[in-house]
């Protein structure tokens, strides 16, 4: 039991270190593992983790059978919130997959939960979720009145993750009404937050969002420079884009040196 709690544990660290391959080589051993020997709870959080893994990956099919064996192992353990949490990632997944409905629906379900337990982030998530999806099957105004209620929201509880991806959101569905001055606006905003607040780092349950979300109103903001013929201005955003990623590189570097670290202090 003890050997596949740590193997567990290391693969959580690969995985939230952007380490996708490690982690998911280790995650396919140990969910067989704690399934034999029927740790239930503990096999959901690695099937989780799996999941969330393959979506990186870009294994759509296999992160959508991981993340329902995860929410069918929560069921049984009758833990409702860890299901909403995998459910919020189900939403994510099928809103990028252009499942809209199907990605909706599952933003509903876990949003309904949050606001019982009273999960603040988690319920901003699933409010940006149902913005994001609203935006993208072409109803603007609709999106972007409900992405500023969230926006607004998550500065008032200080949740700045949040209020970047609102603000990428913003600044996504305004462009695509050739709405160009409000865009640059959303996309300004949101690369300041970036540059601006230390605060500003990705939360565990939703890392993948996140560190996406940093990156884009840079490329935004380059693409809508090129349109109006600011070239060097546009150059400019593209420099800055490359060094917020190369930063992310650097931690992520950081971050194998760390897990490295874990494996073999926990593997002694």
């Amino acid at each position: 039991h003890k050997s596949a709690i740590a193997d567990l544990e290391i693969a959580e660290i690969y995985s939230e270190l952007h380490l996708s391959d490690e982690a998911h080589e280790l995650l396919s051993r140990v969910v067989g593992k704690l399934s034999a020997m029927k740790m239930q709870s503990e096999e959901a959080r690695a099937r989780f983790v799996l999941g969330k893994t393959a979506i990186r990956q870009r294994k759509s099919t296999f992160a959508r059978k991981e993340l329902e064996k995860a929410s069918r192992l929560y069921e049984l353990e009758k833990n409702q919130t860890k299901k909403a949490v995998v459910t919020i990632h189900q939403a994510l997944l099928e809103v990028n997959l252009g499942n809209y409905d199907a990605g909706r629906e599952f933003a509903k379900r876990a949003r309904a939960v949050f606001r019982r337990t009273g999960n603040r982030i988690e319920t901003l998530m699933a409010s940006w979720i149902l913005g994001e999806a609203t935006a993208r099957t072409g109803n603007a105004a609709r999106a972007i009145r409900s992405l500023h209620e969230t926006l607004a929201d998550a500065f008032t509880f200080e949740q700045k993750q949040v209020a970047l991806l609102c603000l990428n959101s913003i600044g996504t569905a305004q462009a695509k009404t050739g709405n160009l001055k409000e865009a640059e606006k959303a996309f300004l905003r949101a690369v300041s937050l970036t540059e601006s607040s230390r605060a500003l780092l990705p939360g565990e349950e939703f890392k993948i969002a996140f560190i996406e979300g940093k990156l884009e109103p840079f490329n935004q903001l380059a693409k809508i420079a090129l349109k109006q013929n600011r070239v060097e201005e546009a150059f400019g955003f593209v420099e800055r884009a490359k060094s917020r990623s190369l930063l992310e590189m650097m931690n992520g570097v950081r971050g194998a040196a760390k897990a490295s670290t874990v494996y073999s202090s926990k593997a002694a």
